[in-house]
């Protein structure tokens, strides 16, 4: 959420140290904290393998212990720190620096069959640092310290104090910094990173043991966002959230503000409509829909209408603010106009935009990044909505990860739809049962029996509601999924228990249980929510559940046979009644461009956490010419890269037609956006989104 002060004064978005002059007049509401200048030490003697870890629910500050560098304080400053600028990991600046080994299986799920590779991440604790100016006028007001994202525990400290803590990998969390921060004077902010290991592949459905407890394994990076920010509240009551939820009505949106509050409840919050380029405020009503109350935080519903605003779509992406001043505080939130929803289940069904049939074309990513692993630069995000729109894809996923802010802001203003699953969302439903691979599909989850399971079940169930909170504004955004690939038992009651807990975070998305298998021959349980609709869709009450996936798995290449005549090809489906999803469609796997790689990694600064993969495949390719005679054909490793993406994109250009041309088929994924050194090689871009080859 962006936060600024009620004059919009020019501190937005530049360095805190801008601002110092600011009297107390000015509501300082949202200062950047600095990208750039950020100390990074690793802290190799600090233990942490039997630390506790805590869901936000357990938090508790005061009561979490001080850990303070290993040799004190004073060893913040040590010579062997590095100055870095976010987003950035351990892994892009360290890489191999404590040694490599070959991949464990669970890390890699090739390890047996690709011994070649070495994993050169850092398992432990890294400190990141740096002086922040906090303005004097901030004296006698909170002062919230928001941090996007962050893996995997991160430990916050100002002053020396401890301020914040959170475990759940890459999402949102805030720290309040008022008892600790020196208003006008010497501010140190130290967040304590500890990377637990993790995965480098696209598997998201194992587990890693932390202490006494079991959570997800995800992404193994240690590392922290770019954009936080810095932001001052009343002492009395702040706006600590605000949420836009789309309707089916042109115009009306659903806007909720919630307030933490000590003493006296406020009156309700002011709200507003202004359009995001003009800044100019709509003519809009504002109809009080109620309040609730829980603990010190009360929510207000109200219902906002105007005639004045343009809806949102792909090719005009206009976007609006919704701003909430309760008493000298204030928010904003972006959103769009638009309504996406499902249509003619039963008869027809149908994807629909803004009132017309829309059919999705999409691509899955992993999460993957160039550089540091994990997260996108501002200009890569862009970059990854320029590429999907010039391939005509009209949409994209995060799979089996979750969100990331730049990426969705890029596609709320620049018109590009989204799909999101959380990533492991299915220990959600419990355990993986005994004796099964981590890779497999279709799982029946089996209720947790251990204390270390049942954590694992919160901590996943907690990222989901958090990451449902996080993005649910954003208008790019279409539908959650819960687990890729995935089933389950409906007569256990933790299925319907999930499923209506992420409908209360947000019944105006589609939700979805399953992006997977639920066609023939595997018939995986499949259910889903339609917009403001309370029935759950369901594959043992109606057919398929109302939607119908099949994910074919990366293919080789195109083959003729696939089209023989207008009754007989691969994406002929006769299916109406239900959506038809081929959530993962055939493929075309090839090598990424790496003397491209190469050049754009040393273009960039050279760090990156897979330069020596890049430079060790560049090498054999070219050995390989030399060995075998193939100069003539191919002078160089470029020309033998750009000729194999050629394969690929000629192969996706007949998929993309064939399955075009199947009027049943609602959604249409390409098993790939971006590809890694050494996985995911179906993918159709690098993961700098690159194109492989001219297509």
């Amino acid at each position: 959420m962006t936060r600024i002060n009620r004059r919009q004064f020019a501190g937005l978005g530049l360095s805190l140290a801008a601002s110092t002059a600011a009297s107390a007049t000015e509501r300082i509401h949202a200062l950047a904290i600095p990208d750039d200048g950020w100390q990074l030490w690793l802290d190799r003697a600090a233990g942490w393998q039997d630390d506790a870890i805590h869901l936000p629910d357990d938090v508790k500050l005061k009561a979490l212990p001080v850990h303070a560098p290993s040799g004190g304080w004073e060893t913040l400053g040590h010579e062997k720190a590095i100055t870095v600028t976010l987003p950035a990991t351990v892994e892009q600046h360290f890489w191999g620096a404590t040694g490599s080994r070959p991949y464990t299986m669970d890390e890699f799920t090739y390890a047996d069959s690709d011994s070649e590779v070495r994993n050169g991440a850092y398992t432990g604790v890294s400190w990141w640092w740096r002086e922040i100016a906090i303005p004097a006028g901030v004296k006698g007001r909170r002062l919230i310290l928001t941090i996007r994202g962050a893996r995997l525990r991160a430990e916050v400290y100002l002053n020396r104090k401890l301020v914040g803590y959170s475990i759940l990998e890459q999402l949102p969390f805030e720290c309040d910094l008022t008892a600790a921060a020196v208003p006008g004077g010497k501010n140190v902010l130290a967040i304590r990173i500890t990377n637990p290991g993790g995965c480098y592949d696209w598997v998201d459905g194992d587990t890693l043991t932390w202490g006494k407890v079991k959570i997800q394994r995800s992404h193994g990076f240690g590392g922290l966002d770019r954009g936080m920010t810095l932001s001052a509240h009343p002492m009395g009551a702040r706006i600590s959230d605000l949420w836009v939820l789309n309707t089916p009505k042109p115009g009306v949106v659903n806007v909720f503000v919630s307030a933490k509050v000590s003493g006296k409840p406020p009156r309700a919050p002011l709200l507003s409509i202004v359009d995001d380029k003009s800044n100019q405020r709509l003519a809009a009503q504002f109809r009080p829909l109620g309040h609730s109350i829980t603990g010190k935080t009360i929510t207000w519903r109200f219902e906002a209408s105007t005639k004045d605003a343009a809806l949102w779509d792909l090719d005009t992406p206009h976007l609006y603010r919704i701003v909430a001043m309760l008493g000298d505080d204030r928010r904003e939130q972006r959103f769009g106009f638009r309504w996406f929803t499902v249509e003619g289940l039963g008869e027809n069904a149908r994807f629909s935009l803004n009132g017309r049939r829309i059919k999705l074309y999409s691509a899955i990513s992993w999460g993957y990044w160039g550089g540091n692993g994990m997260w996108p630069t501002p200009d890569l995000a862009e970059k990854e909505v320029t590429q999907a729109k010039a391939l005509g894809l009209n949409c994209l996923a995060f799979h089996r990860n979750p969100g990331k802010h730049d990426v969705l802001e890029a596609q709320d203003r620049l018109g590009l739809l989204r799909a999101m699953e959380p990533g492991g969302g299915k220990f959600a439903f419990g355990r993986l049962p005994d004796g099964v691979a981590v890779d497999q599909h279709s799982l029946l989850m089996q209720p947790p029996t251990t204390e270390a399971d049942k954590f694992c079940q919160r901590y996943v169930m907690a990222k989901i509601q958090l990451m449902m909170r996080s993005f649910r504004s954003h208008p790019s955004l279409i539908h959650w999924t819960l687990q890729n690939e995935n089933s389950a038992d409906f007569v256990d009651p933790t299925v319907m228990a999930v499923l209506a807990a992420m409908r209360a975070e947000d019944e105006s998305h589609i939700i979805l249980m399953n992006d997977g298998m639920s066609s023939p021959e595997i018939h995986a349980a499949q259910a889903f929510y339609a917009p403001y609709d309370a029935k759950l869709h369901r594959s043992d009450h109606e057919a398929w559940g109302g939607w119908w996936d099949d994910h074919q798995g990366a293919g080789d290449q195109w083959y003729d046979t696939f089209y023989q005549d207008p009754q007989h090809f691969t994406y002929r489906n006769p299916i109406k009644e239900q959506i038809v999803q081929y959530g993962e469609m055939e493929g075309c796997a090839v090598p990424d461009n790496h003397t491209m790689m190469v050049a754009e990694i040393l273009s960039r600064g050279g760090k990156a956490y897979d330069l020596k993969d890049h430079q060790e495949i560049l090498a054999a390719y070219q050995a390989f010419l030399d060995r075998w005679g193939f100069r003539g054909a191919f002078p160089n490793a470029e020309s033998l890269f750009k000729s194999l993406g050629h394969k690929a994109y000629a192969s996706w250009q007949n998929y993309m037609e064939n399955i075009r041309i199947a009027d049943a088929v609602d959604y249409a994924a390409i098993s790939g956006w971006e590809s890694t050194a050494i996985d995911n090689h179906s993918g159709i871009v690098d993961n700098f989104r690159n194109f492989k080859s001219n297509p």
